[in-house]
């Protein structure tokens, strides 16, 4: 993608430190070692000028739901949301930016599912897809909210307007600097990842800011029970951490983030890192924004033979419980990089994205 305009792979911001109480990450002087037997490839448009990414997967016993992102069409950079059935060879494309006005006319991208009741114009649904999308006119992303009956709805229904707005009031693009003539713009704000509080309507929330204050990951309650009236709690800053997805061991004790590391690559796709990497941290450290997180594993090329690993999540439950905390099931992303792949019509990255899955065993 080109760099953080199509929401597909986030450059690292300048980080902003807005909070004196924040969680940060403490990494062990020698990560534990892990068996690399179950890193096998899930999806991909093998032989297309297209991509999958950033994927949000469902555990349902031995059955995995996955949506991610992709193209559409092909050799264009206009991001889908896809679903892939468990055991099924090809996806259906479940939701599709707006029509001309709309605010995600241009691209939908970073689904987060998670079960509880909602109320949407007379219907109640089981299931919440909370998204980034952002507009053909302007640089910057915001958060929507779509929803389905059931995880293998063909199409979801989406709530007219933005949920969570970029950070600024002004309904432009906000420039936080200009290099040579050429504008370094706000990214907004997008990456969202949704646990459920209740199993009903009330979520915690997690996305990526980036705006004049640097690049941050947040959190805050939000409460879709009604959406005539939807709530949204105040924001609190949990890392510096970026793209992060999260989820909660049994009895809430724990949660659990997944999201870029750095530092870093200088070559083409330099807008894409090397790594991801999965933390841990006090549940309750986290709603306060205080505490500290504690590195589980590093995906790097040395562990998966790629050069570029990002865009990843945790397999979790319906509500966002991970089943394994001690041994995580994890998919990602991966990319080539140069001399592989060049900025160029036909060799780009982002064709070369492939969504992996990777199960730890010490």
């Amino acid at each position: 993608m080109k760099p953080m305009r199509l929401c597909l792979p986030i450059i690292f911001l300048a980080l902003g430190f807005c909070r004196p109480a924040r969680l940060k990450p403490e990494v062990p002087a020698a990560p534990p070692a892990w068996n690399t037997d179950t890193l096998y490839k899930v999806f991909g448009f093998d032989g297309q000028r297209r991509y999958a990414y950033c994927p949000s997967v469902i555990r349902e016993g031995d059955r995995r739901h996955m949506w991610f992102c992709g193209n559409e069409p092909e050799g264009q950079f206009s991001d889908h949301i896809y679903y892939l059935a468990p055991a099924a060879n090809s996806p259906k494309m479940v939701l599709a930016p707006g029509d001309p006005g709309a605010w995600d006319n241009r691209h939908v991208c970073d689904p987060s599912v998670v079960a509880g009741e909602f109320r949407y114009a007379g219907m109640t649904y089981q299931y919440a897809m909370l998204y980034l999308g952002n507009r053909a006119d302007r640089y910057f992303n915001e958060i929507g909210v779509a929803f389905a009956h059931s995880l293998d709805a063909d199409q979801w229904v989406k709530y007219p307007q933005q949920l969570v707005k970029k950070t600024w009031d002004s309904d432009n693009d906000l420039t936080l600097s200009n290099d040579g003539g050429k504008a370094n713009l706000a990214w907004g704000v997008g990456q969202p990842s949704a646990i459920s509080l209740d199993s009903q309507g009330k979520l915690l929330l997690s996305y990526t800011i980036g705006d004049q204050d640097g690049g941050r990951l947040v959190a805050r309650e939000v409460d879709l029970t009604d959406m005539a009236n939807p709530i949204l709690g105040a924001v609190v800053k949990v890392s510096n951490t970026v793209n992060g997805d999260i989820a909660f061991d049994q009895g809430r004790k724990n949660i659990y983030m997944i999201g870029h590391a750095g530092p870093n690559p200088v070559s083409y796709p330099a807008y894409i890192p090397q790594a991801v990497e999965l933390y841990k941290s006090s549940y309750q450290d986290f709603l306060a924004g205080a505490g500290q997180w504690q590195r589980i594993l590093r995906l790097d090329p040395t562990v998966t033979g790629f050069p570029r690993n990002h865009n990843a999540c945790i397999a979790r439950d319906a509500y966002g419980q991970v089943d394994q905390p001690d041994l995580p099931e994890l998919y990602f992303t991966i990319s080539k990089a140069s001399p592989d792949v060049a900025p160029s019509q036909d060799t780009h990255a982002e064709w070369t994205y492939d969504i992996y899955k990777y199960r730890a065993i010490k």
